[in-house]
């Protein structure tokens, strides 16, 4: 097939997911559409213990450990999600920045870097919150994705350290090269959840 000026294969296959036995193996059968090659797989959880995932190369039929051993709080990877490019919305592999659940980060959209506060951030903890939608594809042909300037990310450490993270450029499939700027923030706290209060009273006057 060709998409955007590339050539790409495709394949479908069929999954079935038949238990996780003994909460120490995840156990599932692959086919073809038509039901031929059919096989049976076991991935061991204790292989990745301490790790959010364990991956599966479907193409190839092997166990992958792709998550960093060490402690890590972003990682910068090509992964799916839902991505806007040329006026249309598509599921894609995307390169962005996973956050780990024990790091809490906040994104404010729409305001110059330069004038946004902490106290802007309402922070999550939420894999995805920085991700892939801090550039734009500016279209086959151009060497370098186009950054979204208005965009700001914080992250919060469980030390309650926090830091200011802007993004400056992606150099795309040339080479993938992320550029972006972190500065350590004074000890203010952002709001963890937005909450919406409908009357406000006072009392006694």
């Amino acid at each position: 097939k060709t998409f955007q000026g590339r050539t790409t294969d495709s394949a479908f296959k069929l999954i079935k997911i038949e238990k996780l036995a003994f909460d120490t193996q995840w156990v599932f059968h692959m086919a073809n559409m038509d039901g031929s090659d059919s096989s049976q797989f076991t991935i061991s959880k204790a292989a990745f213990n301490g790790k959010l995932f364990a991956y599966f190369d479907v193409m190839n039929k092997q166990v992958i450990d792709r998550e960093p051993t060490a402690p890590w709080d972003l990682y910068f990877t090509r992964y799916g999600a839902f991505y806007t490019q040329f006026g249309q919305t598509v599921f894609s592999t995307n390169t962005g920045a996973l956050s780990h659940p024990t790091l809490l980060t906040a994104r404010v959209k729409g305001t110059p870097n330069d004038s946004v506060k902490i106290t802007d951030a309402i922070f999550n903890n939420k894999i995805t919150t920085i991700g892939t939608d801090w550039k734009i594809n500016p279209g086959p042909g151009q060497p370098n994705f186009a950054i979204i300037d208005s965009n700001v990310y914080f992250a919060r450490l469980a030390n309650n350290e926090q830091f200011r993270m802007v993004f400056k450029s992606f150099d795309g499939s040339s080479n993938g090269r992320i550029r972006f700027y972190v500065s350590k923030e004074a000890d203010y706290v952002g709001l963890f959840e937005a909450k919406n209060y409908q009357t406000v009273a006072m009392y006694p006057n």
